[in-house]
């Protein structure tokens, strides 16, 4: 194949255009470069300093320079690096004698060196170099440049000849990987403590006197949507905030708002892996990367959305702070973030609209202050991130209630014979429910199954995904609970446990979602007001009357359905009574 062919066929590899962070977390795009980036590449040369020490190159005077890019251009595959809109490095390819070898040849812009750039455009162009067909990369390097020379050591060069100052080096593609992922190769943040630390929230407020209970907000959070007509509601927290304030809720005793602060990233990696956090920071700036599909991020679920990072650190904050103030203020015993409650993330995946998982984290930071955890989850949605992240662990109970992965996402997980691994045996409960399941059997779930093992764990702080999304008004779910049980089964737990950190986690219906939670924080508060429309409207219509009740009407469910779903949880909850209670010393309640 000739050369010309060569460098037409590296020009359309799907590598291209590569993005990665370098060292300062700036954004660094790497893309092949002809006759028309001649002008871009001359001004970052006019630039560069000093001039004419690498072989003479780059070459001091202009119109000479100018020559010298035309012909790189035409005679090398060219990759250029640009940040902040300009070239900042450039990289080339050079055929040799042997059709085996290319000559690496690389310039980096001295105003941004040691910040990673030079590796975020030599390792795409090794892997364009071995899918080409190329065996070996060389390079001619200078005895005395030793930054360079520990730079080419590091990607695996090796010595192949000494010549006067001069070495040539030689690196062997069979060991480089065709579609490099350049987070294993720079890391824009340092490695993690493995400690949580509580963001400093106290900055312009604090914890007023006879304050009890606290709601968790800030107007940033409905500042930022993830994709236009994406599902979830960013606007949660001052739906709920009006609906309350509608209600006179706001003012109750001892309740207070405060303004979270974000988590800061090192506290983040105390459970999300490094890469992942990378480009999580570059979907953040609005870029997309084939490389983030890997990492569960660009799909439908979970876009690419400029902003996202900052608005889940925010999340992830105000989560942790919930967990500092039940801690750390004695009188404090209820903390509600309408917000939180992402508990599908993954360590190194986003998933169900979550990105970071501030559930996992804020209990991590609950179990580095020795406090013992139950996590009662009673979202449709298994939280399959928070089973993860505890699945061996006795010092988090974790119980959740959820529509089974038979009929409902996530569908891998959630079953009733999850009990937990090593330490964790035991400590792992999934009630699977089928759809059709209402009111009734969900108490009964409740009475049976819940109440008795969150009593007999005796924790000291419950953490709650409070999602609404299980409410037959909510159509992410095939459940037909009503909000009847479920500020039932809220009161239930909370009776149960000293204090609770309430996270808002799913709903999908706005309107819903005030309600609900607006009905429990009532209800918790004894404090439900009275509803002023006494009309005839039935079902669905009369929540959606201003100064209706705020509580549901009951729906009309297929008698047969119910039958089905009761079944299944009888099945389900015999199976626990049987598995997982002789474990804490529990038997059986007589039905």
């Amino acid at each position: 194949m000739n050369w010309p062919d060569i460098m037409k066929q590296f020009a359309e590899l799907d590598l291209w255009p590569c993005s990665a962070l370098d060292k300062k977390k700036d954004l660094v795009t790497v893309s092949p470069c002809g006759d028309a980036d001649l002008e871009a590449l001359a001004r970052m040369y006019d630039t560069y300093e000093p001039k004419a020490v690498i072989q003479g190159l780059p070459p001091i005077d202009q119109k000479t320079r100018i020559e010298w890019i035309r012909s790189c251009l035409r005679t090398a595959m060219n990759l250029k690096a640009e940040l902040g809109g300009g070239a900042v490095a450039h990289g080339m390819l050079f055929p040799m004698p042997d059709p085996d070898i290319v000559e690496f040849t690389l310039f980096v812009h001295n105003q941004v060196q040691n910040r990673g750039i030079g590796s975020i455009v030599a390792y795409p162009l090794f892997a364009a170099a071995k899918r080409l067909g190329y065996k070996k990369v060389w390079v001619f390097e200078s005895r005395n440049n030793a930054r360079a020379l520990r730079i080419y050591y590091k990607v695996g060069f090796r010595e192949a000849r000494r010549e006067g100052n001069e070495l040539e080096l030689e690196l062997d593609l069979a060991g480089v990987p065709e579609t490099p992922d350049l987070s294993d190769i720079i890391t824009p943040v340092a490695p993690s403590t493995g400690l949580i630390k509580s963001p400093d929230y106290r900055e312009g407020q604090s914890v007023l006197p006879g304050t009890r209970s606290v709601i968790v907000y800030s107007p940033r959070f409905e500042e930022f949507t993830i994709e236009r007509d994406h599902p979830f509601v960013t606007a949660r927290s001052r739906l709920f905030l009006d609906m309350c304030r509608r209600n006179d809720l706001l003012h109750l005793p001892g309740v207070q708002i405060m303004e979270p602060a974000p988590i800061d990233e090192n506290s983040v990696l105390a459970f999300h892996d490094v890469h992942y956090y990378h480009y999580l920071v570059m979907a953040s700036m609005g870029v997309f990367n084939p490389r983030l599909l890997s990492y569960g991020i660009g799909t439908a679920d979970n876009p690419v959305a400029r902003g996202i990072l900052e608005y889940s650190l925010l999340a992830v904050g105000a989560s942790v702070m919930g967990a500092d103030l039940l801690i750390s203020q004695p009188n404090i015993d209820l903390v509600f973030s309408p917000t939180g409650g992402f508990h599908h993330g993954g360590p190194n995946y986003a998933s169900g609209f979550c990105y970071l998982n501030d559930v996992v984290i804020a209990i991590k930071y609950l179990l580095q202050q020795g406090r013992r955890v139950l996590y009662f989850d009673i979202d449709a949605h298994h939280g399959d991130g928070v089973q993860f992240a505890f699945y061996d662990e006795s010092r988090v109970l974790k119980i959740s209630l959820h529509e089974s992965a038979r009929t409902l996402f996530p569908w891998n997980s959630g079953f009733e014979n999850e009990l937990g691994e090593g330490g964790g045996y035991g400590y792992n409960v999934n009630v699977p429910l089928a759809p059709g399941t209402e009111d009734e059997i969900y108490g009964e779930v409740f009475r049976r199954i819940v109440s008795p093992l969150a009593r007999t764990y005796k924790p000291d702080v419950c953490v709650l995904s409070a999602g609404v999304d299980a409410m037959y008004t909510d159509s992410m779910s095939h459940l037909s609970l009503t909000n009847n049980i479920y500020a039932e089964v809220i009161c239930g737990i909370r009776r149960l446990v000293p204090k609770m950190l309430m996270l808002g986690a799913g709903g999908y219906n706005p309107r819903s979602i005030a309600r609900d939670w607006t009905l429990a924080w009532a209800v918790l508060h004894d404090a439900e007001p009275a509803p002023d429309y006494f009309g005839q409207m039935g079902a669905r219509g009369a929540p959606a009357i201003e100064g209706a009740s705020l509580r549901d009407p009951h729906p009309f469910i297929s008698p047969s359905k119910i039958a089905e779903a009761r079944a299944e949880a009888g099945r389900v909850m015999a199976y626990l009574e049987t598995n997982v209670f002789p474990i804490h010393g529990l038997t059986a309640q007589a039905v």
